[in-house]
């Protein structure tokens, strides 16, 4: 699906605050990779001293804080680029929902909004909320792609959703659903959060007109959707 965007728009001061809060978590981040950094090279240096404290169990911890801080720096230098420029981008088309593991306890899986050739981390926002594949404007700081603001487009959502083509996850979707799937043994078999594959769901009933699951099969039977592989 084409999106539209615009640029050059001037940030609201709304925007310009939520920005400034992002820039000190980014200088927080930093601050904290540098520290990291810091133990790192002290074990490396000052192995044999520190040895006898068992830091060696701690160094794997070290490394892993400091592989997930590592783009902190380029994020503070990219917000900060934007708010001196005070300029915000806004894009609006069809989007989709994209789930990804971290690692653990460190990174629990997060949630993406891909819109267009873009993706937007949630940041603020509940990304939950809005329907799977249907169409959204949403302002962004250009150079960090900071999600400032994000409005689901109702009227344009309506054609979209009777118009977007059905994509091979909402086929899989179709099949569990029809093969009587919970939405967690779904989000297991798909590797999706339940809550994304309820987000999911509500698409699908959009689409087909519908408003619970055994409705949704016998549509997609009708439609021969559950048919093709």
């Amino acid at each position: 699906m084409n999106t539209a965007v615009s640029d050059g728009l001037i940030l609201s001061a709304g925007e310009r605050r939520y920005l400034r809060e992002r820039l000190a978590l980014a200088l927080a981040k930093t601050i904290a990779l540098l520290a990291l950094i810091g133990g790192v090279l002290a074990y490396r240096y000052w192995s044999p001293w520190l040895l006898q404290g068992q830091l060696v169990l701690v160094l794997p911890l070290l490394l892993a804080w400091s592989w997930l801080l590592r783009r902190a720096p380029s994020q503070f230098k990219q917000i900060w680029t934007d708010l001196q420029r005070n300029k915000v981008s806004e894009l609006r088309g069809a989007y989709d929902l994209l789930s990804h593991r971290g690692i653990g306890l460190l990174a629990p899986m997060q949630t993406q909004l891909r819109l267009g050739h873009y993706r937007f981390d949630a940041g603020k926002h509940d990304l939950q909320v809005l329907l799977a594949g249907v169409a959204v404007t949403v302002r962004y700081a250009p150079l960090s792609l900071t999600l400032l603001t994000l409005m689901q487009d109702d009227t344009i959502s309506a054609e979209l959703a009777s118009s977007t083509p059905w994509s091979p996850r909402e086929r899989q979707m179709l099949t569990l659903l029809a093969a009587g799937f919970s939405d967690k043994l779904i989000a297991r078999e798909l590797q999706l959060s339940p809550a994304t594959v309820r987000t999911y769901n509500l698409a699908l009933f959009r689409k087909l007109g519908v408003t619970d699951r055994k409705a949704a099969v016998q549509n997609a039977q009708a439609r021969g959707l559950l048919n093709v592989n």
